[in-house]
């Protein structure tokens, strides 16, 4: 049987009253879910009360009937009792007034309160009819303090008002007080940028019209002070009319402002290795013990005359058909014993010239010393050497961000424990369905370390020590798959403060630790192709300081520091002679003025011993998040001997003409 609404039953109390009929009047006074009492206007006593009444707040009939409210502390403010009778005095009645009540018990209940005069029996008594709604509301509080317990905003917003609830989380967020933002839909709106709000409102009304199941959307919102934060906005209709018209919508708001940064440092990092490998003039490939190649650049796909995709083909098919052999075991032999083989080779190159290369291949190990594959820079020293080192293009960095971070919440008994409720958002993280995790531990779906962890949290919350309440480890879903999760611990309490259970917020962090991996293995990566080159490669910032330098030119320079106390502390000009400082100079402002173009200069450096040492160099400014120069990066090799030789040639040449010209003078004088 379908239950009565209270407007339906306060209609049938009144027919009742005005039929006249006892009979029917108490039996819908009494049957009544909702708490009704009759109380007599002159006196304000209780001359009838439902059972629901002495059922919800806890009193035996006897000790209301011929009492007041106030003889019996019903309203907790009383404040308030005065102004309901003030209204009914000048209102006559009262219509879903929100009221709080005091039960015999002392516990405080939420009620929504309506009250009319009716004439019974020739005496006017106050009808009162209050629904409790105390245990709704605690749900929702429940289910907000959640929510907010892991740092997200709430809002609800009614459709048929068009008014919005922020809770206090949401406005803390963008830094502003509980009382300065209000509960119209503009005060989120005005506050998105102008750029996401058109595809931010397309989704809204995506999810509106009942085209996608839900709503979400990363967008930048205006904080107190002007300045934006990355917000993950997702939201569902919870109510709709029978036509389908949306009633009322519920969402969160999160701040991943952070990840946003990160996955910025990300792409600049990976900005500044791809610049880095571009201006390098090598061919550099990697390749199997096998000679199947991984990777190969376009500078040595042209060197060997590879049309299309270079990888899976065997470089060992690029060479004269009578050395496969014997290379082949050559580079079993140094895949079994590892070592960096260097060696030089004429090649004819794809326009049919022969240039003369300088190979070194590096083997690449695991962590048990043993060959994975091999790394191969070709240098072109066609021209006694002179051609610049730049570093090639690696393999690129793969990024594994997540866009979206769904929370899961749960809820687990430390006296069993086993979990005692879970939201879908938890079951879809681990693969489980809601039965099947009701029976199971927290425990079963850790990895070891999270089991020794939360059972020393759990022990240690219970005996009252302190723990942090926020956790992080990883999960095991059903299909065997690990997620990292950070947990937001919520206790449940005795009546003596003991923790009894805890609320958790589980925030799926896995991508993120996945893009913290891949940043740092694409630094070593790149750390380690650097330090395998024969040239100087250094970094200064704008203050002329080094930054970064490879073995390389510490090996060959480092020396001409020492005074400084090191490489560290050095500026830049003391190893280089003093009269090529204004040349310098004028490359490096060249630099700055255009970030990303390639500048070369000729540098004198001192030798040990006396005399100097030419050297080549490559500068380019690199920039940073803003577009800012930030550094310069400069890659440098030897040409001492390639300018020893061509003064030689020089010398030869003017004596040569020196000589011709005394014939010339002889023959003439003949």
């Amino acid at each position: 049987m379908k239950a009565k609404t209270k407007a339906q039953l306060v209609a049938e109390l009144e027919a009742a009253v005005a039929s006249e009929s006892g009979e029917l009047f108490s039996h819908v006074f009494a049957a009544s879910p909702f708490q009704m009492a009759l109380t007599d206007t002159a006196s304000g006593k209780y001359v009838e009360v439902n059972e629901a009444f002495l059922r919800i707040l806890g009193f035996a009939r006897e000790e209301v009937i011929g009492k007041t409210a106030l003889e019996l502390n019903l309203f907790v403010n009383p404040d308030q009792r005065a102004e309901l009778l003030q209204c009914m005095g000048t209102q006559g009645c009262l219509h879903d007034e929100h009221v709080l009540v005091r039960a015999k018990s002392g516990e405080i209940r939420h009620g929504i309160f309506s009250a009319e005069y009716i004439q019974t029996n020739g005496q006017k008594l106050l009808l009162t009819v209050m629904n409790d709604v105390t245990e709704k509301m605690r749900a929702e509080e429940r289910w907000q303090f959640a929510l907010e317990g892991a740092g997200d905003g709430v809002w609800d917003w009614d459709a048929r008002s068009n008014q919005v609830f922020f809770s206090r989380q949401w406005k803390f967020m963008l830094g502003y007080e509980e009382d300065e933002i209000g509960d119209s839909l503009d005060e989120w709106s005005s506050r998105v940028h102008p750029d996401d709000l058109p595809v931010t409102m397309e989704k809204v009304n995506a999810h509106l019209e009942g085209k996608i199941p839900f709503y979400e959307s990363e967008h930048r919102v205006r904080c107190k002070d002007g300045s934006y934060k990355w917000i993950l906005d997702r939201g569902k209709v919870i109510e709709r009319t029978s036509d389908h018209k949306p009633l009322r919508v519920i969402g969160t708001h999160k701040d991943i402002s952070e990840r946003k940064t990160a996955e910025e440092k990300l792409y600049q990092s990976k900005r500044h290795y791809q610049s880095l490998m571009d201006s390098l003039n090598i061919s550099l490939c990697r390749w199997l013990p096998d000679t199947t190649l991984t990777y190969a650049n376009e500078k040595y796909k042209g060197i060997f005359g590879v049309q299309g995709e270079a990888v899976g083909q065997r470089w060992l098919n690029f060479l004269p058909e009578d050395t496969r052999a014997s290379t082949a075991v050559f580079y079993n032999e140094v895949a079994e014993n590892p070592h960096t083989v260097t060696y030089e080779h004429p090649v004819t190159v794809e326009d049919g010239s022969i240039r003369e290369y300088q190979w070194i291949d590096t083997p690449i190990l695991d962590e048990q010393g043993k060959t994975l594959e091999f790394q191969s820079v070709g240098i072109d020293i066609t021209e006694r050497k002179q051609a610049e080192e730049r570093l090639a293009e690696s393999e690129k960095k793969y990024r594994e961000l997540v866009q979206f971070a769904p929370v899961g919440i749960y809820e687990v008994d430390f006296r069993t424990p086993r979990f005692i409720s879970v939201n879908e958002v938890i079951c879809k993280t681990t693969g489980y369905t809601r039965e099947e995790l009701l029976a199971m531990s927290p425990l079963e779906i850790m990895d070891q370390r999270g089991r020794e962890i939360f059972t020393d949290r759990m022990r240690r919350w219970i005996s009252e020590e302190q723990a942090d309440p926020n956790i992080e480890y990883r999960i095991k879903t059903k299909d065997g798959r690990e997620v990292d999760v950070l947990l937001s611990v919520t206790f449940t309490r005795d009546a003596e403060g003991k923790p009894l259970g805890a609320t958790v917020i589980a925030n799926d962090i896995t991508r993120r630790k996945l893009a913290e991996n891949a940043l740092i293995a694409s630094e070593k990566k790149l750390k380690s192709l650097i330090e395998s080159q024969s040239h100087f490669v250094i970094r200064i910032n704008m203050e002329g300081k080094y930054t970064y330098w490879n073995k390389q030119f510490e090996r060959e320079f480092g020396w001409l520091h020492e005074s400084a106390g090191g490489i560290k502390n050095a500026n830049t000009m003391t190893s280089i002679c003093e009269y090529h400082h204004q040349r310098v100079r004028e490359v490096v402002e060249k630099c700055i003025a255009r970030p990303g173009t390639v500048f070369t200069v000729e540098v004198d450096k001192h030798a040990r011993g006396g005399g100097v040492r030419t050297t080549l160099w490559e500068f380019i400014c690199l920039t940073d998040e803003h577009n800012q120069p930030s550094e310069i990066q400069c890659m440098g090799i030897e040409i001492t001997e390639r300018k020893q030789a061509e003064e030689a040639l020089r010398v030869s040449e003017e004596k040569y003409r020196g000589l011709m010209e005394s014939l010339d003078n002889s023959v003439s004088t003949v």
